[in-house]
């Protein structure tokens, strides 16, 4: 048996229906996550800046009134990719015609961010609903509609909620790549991909998820014309969102940068596992001397202590990762944030169990499980903050639900009853 039979493949994406019950459902997810969304935001509408948060805004504000894209406020750079801040310069204009103020500004910026979070929604239960029957796709949009961290990432100017938002879309473009086949579908994946990468470039490899796919499907049947187009496809779709980006490094910047160059201050600081107590490492350094002294660090490292560095890269960093959820502590609520912890570890426990599971009986889950590996493993090198697992739980939510439906038809099977 094959990896990816077309046939087989195709019928487990096209098991979905898409007649006008399967919309309102999806309409009704939609409607009640931004209920909650817009109604956190609005709560909390005043938007303090700290950290990354500063110069994300200080970077809109630069595009809007200078026209000039820099992170740090001094020459032009390409230390971010340019997704995220001209998201907030698009947010801070509409404010502008209607507002005018700064607070106005932010607030319009979180209430956008509420909305696409609230529509990620939608895409979740559409790839839920590609691999396992429709309570139960429900169920894994609605665990994204509760987790109270998805909330609260909404009204932080930082890049998740668009990200998230940008990821799932390509996650479900892929799908409907796989499930037609056509040049436009493959394009249109590509795309989704490219938009993504402007905002967070960690996703830049998996342009190569359609060469793998298209090379084993149509691979064996000798349809190398069709694969090839299709992955042609996918990839000028990928790039052309990405163009102007390096049209305008290699002009303003005299020099190629494809993706950006923050690389070196996450890489060093994955490199130390006492990071969360030295936010002096690196100081004073350029983006290249940086990368340059973690790369000899994470050599020294594996060449003179090579168990601890082992055990750092892999279970110190995936319990960093992994433990507790992106949400801010509330020493009042206590409880609230321990009971949170215990649910976070839950989902994850169990989703990793049904992506795992997936695998093995059913096919479409294994594009899920291939994206949580990959962006796990792609984070390992670098500095293990819970904020960059964030986007992954909704693939963790998936994994919960087929575990369930899964285990729901077992009972059923062993009790003699049917799946409904």
């Amino acid at each position: 048996m094959g990896l990816l039979q077309t046939s087989v493949f195709r019928r487990t994406f096209e098991q979905a229906p898409a007649g006008g019950s399967e919309r309102w459902v999806v309409v009704v997810l939609v409607l009640l996550a931004a209920s909650v969304r817009l109604g956190y935001a609005y709560h909390g509408r005043h938007v303090a800046l700290y950290g990354d948060m500063i110069h994300y805004d200080a970077a809109a504000l630069r595009l809007l009134d200078r026209h000039v894209f820099s992170f740090w406020g001094g020459a032009p750079d390409a230390y971010v990719t340019p997704g995220y801040p001209l998201f907030l310069a698009g947010c801070y204009q509409l404010a502008r015609w209607f507002h005018g103020s700064t607070a106005a500004m932010r607030t319009w910026a979180v209430m956008v961010q509420a909305v696409l979070s609230a529509l990620t929604t939608g895409w979740i239960y559409a790839m839920a609903r590609a691999a396992m029957r429709r309570r139960f796709a429900v169920l894994a949009a609605l665990l994204w509609v509760i987790y109270p961290p998805s909330w609260w990432a909404s009204t932080q100017l930082l890049t998740e909620p668009l990200y998230t938002f940008l990821l799932y879309a390509f996650a479900w473009a892929f799908l409907r790549a796989v499930q037609r086949g056509t040049p436009a579908a493959w394009a249109g994946a590509g795309v989704a991909l490219g938009l993504t990468g402007l905002v967070r470039p960690t996703v830049f490899p998996l342009v190569a998820a359609a060469w793998v796919y298209l090379a084993v499907v149509h691979g064996p049947s000798r349809r190398i014309r069709q694969a090839v187009a299709g992955g042609l496809w996918h990839t000028a779709g990928f790039v052309l969102p990405l163009w102007p980006w390096w049209v305008r490094n290699a002009r303003v910047l005299h020099r190629l940068v494809l993706s950006d160059t923050e690389i070196g201050n996450p890489l060093l600081y994955g490199t130390d596992p006492n990071y969360q107590h030295d936010p002096d490492l690196g100081r004073g350094l350029t983006s290249d001397q940086q990368k340059h002294l973690a790369l000899q660090r994470i050599k020294d490292q594996f060449t003179h202590h090579p168990w601890q560095a082992l055990r750092w890269y892999t279970v110190g960093k995936l319990h960093d990762l992994f433990t507790k959820p992106w949400f801010p502590p509330h020493p009042s609520r206590l409880w609230l944030i321990n009971a949170l912890n215990a649910l976070h570890l839950v989902w994850v426990f169990l989703g990793c169990a049904g992506l795992c599971l997936g695998c093995w009986r059913q096919r479409a889950v294994r594009w899920f499980a291939v994206l949580a590996a990959f962006f796990v493993v792609v984070q390992l090198p670098f500095i293990p903050v819970n904020r960059y697992v964030y986007p992954l739980m909704p693939l963790f939510f998936m994994g919960t639900a087929y575990l369930v439906q899964t285990g729901r038809d077992w009972i059923l099977a062993r009790k003699g009853g049917r799946t409904l």
